[in-house]
């Protein structure tokens, strides 16, 4: 079995200018006879997919059709007649999205029938995914997270939103972009949200230099202070001084900078 878990305008240099380009090049994944599951995405990727998989002699599920998800507590998800509770570690919506295709790609693999539906959930629950909305600290919140393109941060806003209890609390944001990304584009939903956004170098060789990617962010004229630290322990530092204890501390622009913050974190 296959999976697209979603699409968006992403390593364009690459893939081609438009989301119905990005949705092609995914779509080489399709196989003879060979179970495509596609995850949620715009409409033009999923027509885009659909004729492509056709085209191939792959079978289609949809998300939202043949997968869907149910929100409550728990979650429950169904597929192909069966309906699995879950909880995650993980916070988001996104998350169960994921979940979703997981099990969706389990059953077309056949295996899920090895399971019954309290086992998948609870191996499900098991899970662990470091640097994918991760709780590193408590007091203040220290989020880590990979994300690296717009719909990416958009979900983790949603994540802060929904995981913050108390909303007046700070929001300080550790950053770091991998070169070559729109960095402004890619990172202006959480530059609204935050209060204070913290520019810095996850990996030297692959980053913006912290400088130019404050100047970057500084350019959307958004209410947050921007300021930049050369490296991610010091930025970390700043950042939890900066929230205090009642504040959030979220570190995220790419895969990167989540790494850092986790491997930083035992000495700040």
């Amino acid at each position: 079995a296959t999976c697209v878990t979603g699409i968006e305008l992403e390593h364009v240099d690459r893939l081609g200018p438009t989301i119905a380009d990005v949705a092609r090049e995914k779509a080489a994944i399709a196989r003879p006879g060979v179970p495509l599951v596609a995850g949620p995405m715009p409409e033009e990727a999923r027509a885009v997919l659909e004729r492509e998989a056709a085209r191939a002699g792959a079978p289609i599920l949809r998300f939202g059709r043949d997968v869907t998800i149910r929100h409550a507590t728990p979650a429950e998800i169904a597929v192909a007649g069966r309906t699995v509770p879950v909880t995650l570690r993980q916070p988001g919506r996104h998350m169960l999205e994921n979940a979703a295709m997981a099990l969706a790609l389990a059953n077309e693999a056949g295996a899920l029938d090895r399971l019954d539906d309290a086992a998948a959930g609870a191996a499900l629950e098991a899970a662990v995914l470091p640097g994918r909305a991760e709780v590193l600290r408590e007091a203040p919140l220290v989020i880590a997270d990979g994300a690296h393109t717009r719909a990416s941060i958009e979900a983790l806003v949603e994540v802060l939103d929904a995981r913050t209890t108390a909303r007046a609390a700070r929001l300080v944001a550790v950053v770091s972009a991998t070169r070559g990304k729109d960095a402004a584009r890619v990172l202006s939903p959480l530059v609204r949200r935050a209060d204070t956004i913290i520019a810095t170098v996850a990996e030297a060789s692959r980053s913006l230099p912290a400088a130019e990617l404050a100047r970057t962010l500084e350019a959307l004229r958004a209410p947050a202070a921007i300021t930049r630290a050369d490296s991610p322990a010091e930025a970390m530092r700043a950042a939890i001084d900066a929230a205090g204890r009642e504040g959030t501390v979220c570190a995220t622009g790419s895969m990167y900078m989540a790494g850092a913050a986790r491997r930083v974190l035992r000495d700040v």
